[in-house]
């Protein structure tokens, strides 16, 4: 009864969404898109909110027990209803396949895995596509087949343990196959598990999930309409042909803000192989393809190798790869026949991507192309479908033709450009336009015909332009010459200050359009005033853009923020304790000081000065109020040249330091320090390492950069406060991911981890600071503010100013997952204001004026 009662509070957090609309692409789209782009993806999601808990059902969360009987008797029972909520009480379950039927919502919450059986017998072979062709294999763990209206949803993880196939594949290949000349026939005799598959279905969702260790290709959409396939992270996946998602003969999909780290293509797709895909001739078409993440893997987004039924009408826009094989990549064979055309890539950005535009009609012979003995005997029947030749052979020849790449950025490749048609059959209406790669070398175009470059520019070690053989009307890119190596390794250098400013411009730019009016409540789960503590930090962030590019449209919308709300604090409530009722002070503190108007100051001064007035000093009991308030009390001191703020402020921040809690808030062995007394010891991570919070340690840091940059050097207690910057700037320092941001979680990535923007450029704000003021080493510090800055700029950025990577708010690294680059958090304002403190300081120390 426990268990039933767990999984029916889990429900109560959830809202079921039906109807029509329930995913779609977004309104975002720029107009110029083709009109179908906004008719992809899932129509209708579930609408039944009635609960199966499949512990009622004879589910055990245990790891020796296989409960695939008891979830499939809860998904059925779910169907038989009429539909509704398939869920588990938190645990780890193993199950074999499970297959998901019409009107079922499969909700994985967080703090449930489902770990795949390694039994073979589990997973019962039938009748599917494969790598290209149809044949038997076994089904996935989770399918979907011939459903409508599914949805497969819920924040925690489906773990298919692959390494037992991965471990198949290598001994098959390495051992047999490859000795007898048979290579290409390794891929289909070991056969292995898929972990997600979508066949023959309609309106079908999934979504927030953690998928880990598939045995084959990860989610695998084949024959199906109106799919969407949105925020899943997947990890773990260094086994062969881990793809991460593949549409297959599929069409009106969409693949939104996914973030995944795989062994093979990351979001590809196809269309069938050879003779048996041209017998089955389905295409797929009409794909939006946006705000992915691909990181290891072999390419960002991919088209082919299996092309036989045709690929168009796709736009994959403001995708990201970093450290991926290849950017954008189209491949195929001589035997694959089909087309691939009407593509948009725009937006494109690439870090540490060697091929980040590639074409080939020839791609991998050994595996491309089928051939055995006449004296085999035995010949299994998929060999002979992937042995049939094509008649007459230019029927195997894939066209593709109007292509369009735009929007492409790239800092550390190998080669730009490598474009390989064939004899007869030229890669052909090619337009790239607005590209900039720095490469080091640019690379090759071959069998081409009628290629358009538009503001293409290529830095490479030589200067030499891209070698064009066997073309027509092919345009060449300018090449400039330039010093690669310092180039490609901007990792250890700032950018220039204009590029700088122009981010900081764009993020901001982008959320004053969305909030023209500044006094306008704010409305998630509930209403709230627009000058609470997330729009305060934004504040902050303004005025510092402000100082570094003073447009008068900065600060009027400042001084129109504070006019709104009178000046005051939250709910109007002037004696307010509330450390993040009173965040809204600093702003209205350094208007003051532009244009010193009493009223501007009257509330917060009159809210600090009735704390002096008690010998209350334990209100800052979790430390995100250490920078809603701390820097309030700094302000006002050196404002009224009072050091009484000072002294009061020490004593509180000494009391959370030291006090608070079993052991105060600040570890002093690892210089970090925990949210609140909830995280000090013992409380763990499930690893037994402590849990410090990214943002919260970031809102330290930056309250400290911001006290000391206000207090005189001959303030009392400055010592400490230094002190303990320091030794936070290092521990911040050592923990920094090779992609320059922070994890949500400081010392178990394994425990919610992840980049998180909101975090990273706090750290990067205060270590800028910190080198600027001369407080810390530039040789020691430096690279890491300017890897934090790339990947604020490059990575979170996106092109319309969007901020991604941002954690929601709350108080501990498990709350607002997943963190992706696409989707929003609640509150959209302190993330940015970080970021645009972070940017100011990055701009000075880059030498901007």
């Amino acid at each position: 009864m426990r268990n039933r009662v767990r999984g029916l509070a889990l429900l109560g957090a959830l809202a079921f969404a039906g109807g029509a609309g329930a995913q779609v692409p977004g309104s975002d789209l720029p107009a110029d898109f083709p009109a179908w782009t906004h008719d992809v993806g899932a129509r209708t999601l579930p609408g039944g909110t009635r609960a199966f808990l499949a512990n009622d059902y004879g589910a055990r969360a245990d790891t020796t027990s296989t409960s695939t009987a008891a979830i499939q008797r809860a998904i059925d029972a779910c169907a038989a209803a009429g539909g509704g909520v398939v869920t588990f009480a938190p645990g780890t379950y193993v199950t074999g396949a499970l297959f998901l039927k019409s009107s079922v919502h499969f909700h994985v919450p967080e703090g449930v895995t489902l770990l795949g059986s390694q039994a073979d017998a589990d997973y019962p072979v039938r009748p599917t596509r494969v790598a290209g062709i149809e044949m038997p294999w076994p089904v996935g763990l989770i399918n979907v087949d011939g459903q409508r209206n599914v949805r497969i949803s819920g924040g925690g993880t489906i773990d298919g343990r692959g390494e037992k196939w991965w471990d198949l594949y290598w001994r098959m290949r390495r051992q047999d196959y490859e000795p007898r000349g048979l290579r290409w026939a390794a891929d289909y005799d070991a056969q292995r598990v898929r972990l997600v598959v979508i066949s023959n279905s309609s309106d079908i969702s999934i979504e927030s999930l953690q998928l880990r260790r598939s045995g084959f290709w990860t989610v695998h959409v084949l024959y199906s309409d109106h799919v969407t396939v949105a925020g899943l992270t997947i990890r773990d996946n260094s086994g062969p042909s881990t793809d991460g998602i593949d549409i297959d003969s599929s069409s009106r999909i969409l693949v939104q803000g996914n973030d995944i780290d795989n062994n093979d293509d990351t979001i590809c797709l196809k269309a069938g192989r050879d003779s048996d895909g041209l017998r089955v001739n389905r295409p797929t078409e009409y794909v939006l393809i946006r705000d992915n993440v691909a990181r290891r893997g072999a390419g960002v987004v991919s088209f082919g190798s299996e092309t036989s039924g045709g690929i168009r009408q796709v736009v994959a826009w403001r995708n990201h790869g970093i450290g991926t094989t290849e950017g954008v990549r189209f491949k195929t064979a001589k035997t694959r026949g089909g087309f691939v055309s009407d593509v948009l890539v725009r937006d494109l950005r690439l870090l540490d991507v060697p091929l980040p535009i590639t074409f080939t009609l020839d791609w991998n012979p050994s595996y491309s192309y089928a051939s055995f003995p006449d004296t085999m005997r035995n010949v299994p029947a998929h060999w002979r479908v992937l042995a049939t030749r094509m008649e007459p052979p230019e029927r195997g020849l894939c066209d593709i033709h109007d292509i369009t790449i735009e929007g492409v950025r790239a800092t550390g490749a190998r080669r730009a450009i490598s474009a390989s048609g064939l004899p007869g059959k030229p890669l052909r209406q090619v337009t790239l336009r607005d590209v900039q790669i720095i490469a080091a070398e640019a690379g090759s175009i071959g069998y081409a015909r009628d290629w358009t470059m538009q503001d293409v520019v290529l830095l490479t070690a030589s200067g030499e332009p891209p070698a064009v053989s066997d073309a027509e009307n092919v345009a060449e890119p300018l090449v400039v010459k330039g010093e690669v190596a310092a180039a490609a390794g901007q990792a250890q250098a700032l950018p220039a200050p204009d590029s700088i400013l122009a981010a900081m411009r764009l993020a901001n730019r982008y959320f004053m359009a969305k909030w023209p009016d500044p006094g306008r409540t704010i409305i998630t789960n509930i209403e709230r005033p627009s000058n609470i503590w997330t729009r305060a930090v934004y504040y902050e962030g303004l005025l510092a853009l402000y100082g570094i590019d003073p447009q008068a449209e900065y600060y009027d919308y400042a001084v129109r923020w504070g006019e709104a709300h009178g000046w005051d604090l939250r709910a109007h409530d002037t004696y307010t304790r509330n450390a993040d009722d009173q965040a809204a002070g600093q702003t209205y503190i350094d208007l003051y000081r532009i244009d010193p108007r009493p009223e501007r100051i009257r509330a917060i001064r009159a809210a600090i000065d009735s704390m002096l007035a008690t010998e209350k000093i334990d209100d800052w009991n979790w430390i995100d109020a250490i920078q809603m308030c701390m820097p309030v009390f700094a302000k006002l001191g050196a404002l009224q040249q009072d050091p009484r703020y000072w002294e009061r402020m020490f004593e509180m921040y000494r009391f959370t330091r030291e006090r608070h809690g079993d052991h105060g808030l600040f570890n002093a062995a690892d210089g970090l320090w925990w949210r609140d007394a909830d995280f000090d010891p013992p409380a763990t991570s499930p690893a037994g390492r402590n849990i410090y919070w990214a943002r919260g340690n970031g809102w330290v840091f930056m309250a400290l950069a911001r006290v000391l940059n206000e207090i005189p050097e001959s303030a009392p207690h400055r010592d400490t406060y230094l002190a303990d910057f320091r030794a936070l700037a290092d521990a911040v320092r050592q923990r920094q991911r090779e992609d320059g941001f922070w994890n949500v979680s400081l010392d178990d990535p394994a425990h919610f981890g992840g980049p998180e923007t909101s975090g990273t450029a706090m750290f990067a704000f205060g270590l800028a600071w910190g080198i600027g003021r001369g407080l810390l080493d530039p040789t020691e510090y430096g690279p890491a503010v300017a890897r934090a800055w790339r990947a604020l700029a490059q990575q979170a950025l996106h092109a319309d100013g969007f901020l991604g990577y941002v954690q929601s708010t709350g108080k501990q690294p498990s709350e607002g997952q997943p963190v992706t680059y696409a989707r929003p958090p609640d509150f959209e304002d302190y993330a940015l204001g970080a970021f645009l403190l972070a940017g100011s300081e990055v701009y000075r120390l880059a030498g901007g004026r």
